[in-house]
């Protein structure tokens, strides 16, 4: 747990900076790319993970995530 007390502390000292600064969830059935690339992190062990190019497997659910509105899926699991 120790790195998501570093990552929580990391984003409060974000927060505190002069900008205006919007935090929101997005549900992963919303964002499908940044789940499959979550769940790799896990899968792999890494913690951080830089791409020249989106890997293969998800350039189709990158232009289905920019194709289909957030509320359509937050529909869809009763949210909102």
């Amino acid at each position: 747990m120790k790195k998501c007390s570093v990552l929580v502390a990391s984003i409060k000292e974000l927060l505190t900076r002069a900008w205006t600064v919007v935090v929101r969830h997005v549900n992963r059935l919303s964002s499908r790319v940044a789940d499959k690339l979550a769940v790799r992190g896990r899968r792999l062990g890494t913690t951080q993970s830089v791409f020249s190019r989106p890997p293969a497997d998800m350039v189709s659910l990158m232009a289905e995530d920019l194709l289909v509105p957030g509320e359509v899926h937050r529909e869809a699991i009763g949210i909102g």
